[in-house]
């Protein structure tokens, strides 16, 4: 019983989490990452296509949330809150 109320307590949850990200704007430097991952995906090339004084790992982390999105045709903002959801869990 112990394992179904915290299945329950997860997904619960869980779907506060889904519910308040709709609502929830990006902040801006989050939104440029992905944006720019998003420009990876369609050929642009870091430093000549975009400006960022950061090294590009940061850009490059957010490729496998583009790529998702793009495949599922959930929005981008969406996918990265999953995928937040699923590192902090």
């Amino acid at each position: 019983m112990g394992g179904l109320y915290a299945a329950a307590v997860l997904l619960l949850l869980a779907s506060f989490a889904v519910v308040g990200a709709r609502f929830e704007m990006l902040p801006h430097d989050v939104a440029y990452y992905l944006y720019v991952s998003r420009e990876l995906l369609d050929g642009a090339v870091p430093y000549r296509d975009y400006i960022d004084p950061n090294l590009p790992t940061i850009i490059y982390l957010g490729v496998p949330v583009a790529l998702l999105s793009e495949w599922t045709g959930v929005p981008i903002w969406t996918v990265y809150r999953g995928f937040v959801l699923a590192i902090e869990a």
